[in-house]
């Protein structure tokens, strides 16, 4: 992730013994971070769990498209 603090933000709203940022990399892709420190994810996996989703640039605008016109992907 971009060093840059002001480029990625924390989300509000997630599960409980969750954390949740997005943030733009210094190419302009768009990551979303999912971190679960749930008693769940210890058990399941030894410790806690994370999930990163990178949108690419050249993705961003047919996501944006397809999530505001409810298309579903080819």
């Amino acid at each position: 992730m971009n060093s840059d603090t002001s480029k990625r933000v924390q989300l509000q709203g997630v599960l409980d013994k969750t954390a949740s940022w997005a943030g733009i990399s210094a190419d302009g892709s768009l990551i979303v971070e999912l971190y679960d420190f749930s008693a769940e994810a210890a058990r399941c996996f030894g410790n806690d769990v994370a999930f990163l989703l990178v949108i690419s640039t050249e993705a961003k605008g047919e996501m944006l498209t397809r999530l505001t016109t409810g298309q579903l992907l080819p």
